[in-house]
């Protein structure tokens, strides 16, 4: 059963590797196609240039439209978890739930505060995962309990 899910994940990741490279090529030919339309009514360096900070403004574009629909996002869910808490009574959630939302928001405040540590040890983590067959086959065991 699991290695259904496993093998939709890794085409899924196939084809979205194989898209992403596509549209990397596409970015380029788009962008030499800009600069030689841009070289007919400039200098070279100058139509590269406008060619470059016209990449940078539509990056900067969509990555201000991602956060803008992230937070979007975000926020409804975060009313919606909202909702679910407050509709149902606390004896229905239980002392598990109620401990393990505790836990969960005291380790997010700890990562917030600490950044850098955070992301330093995930790639810890990463490492030491990609570099121990014996570690990930201790995770994949803990995975299918």
């Amino acid at each position: 059963m699991m290695q259904k899910y496993i093998v939709q994940a890794v085409v899924l990741g196939v084809s979205l590797l194989i898209a992403a490279v596509l549209l990397i090529v596409a970015a380029g030919l788009l962008g030499a196609a800009v600069y030689f339309e841009l070289g007919l009514f400039l200098a070279p360096p100058l139509a590269a240039l406008a060619a470059a900070l016209g990449v940078l403004v539509a990056a900067v574009v969509v990555v201000l439209l991602g956060r803008g629909f992230g937070r979007m996002l975000g926020t409804r869910a975060r009313r919606r978890h909202a909702a679910r808490a407050a509709a149902a009574p606390a004896g229905l959630r239980g002392i598990a739930a109620d401990l393990g939302m505790l836990v969960g928001e005291e380790l997010v405040k700890r990562a917030r505060a600490n950044a850098r540590g955070t992301i330093l040890a995930s790639l810890v983590a990463g490492f030491a995962v990609g570099a121990s067959p014996g570690l990930r086959r201790l995770l994949r065991d803990l995975v299918e309990i």
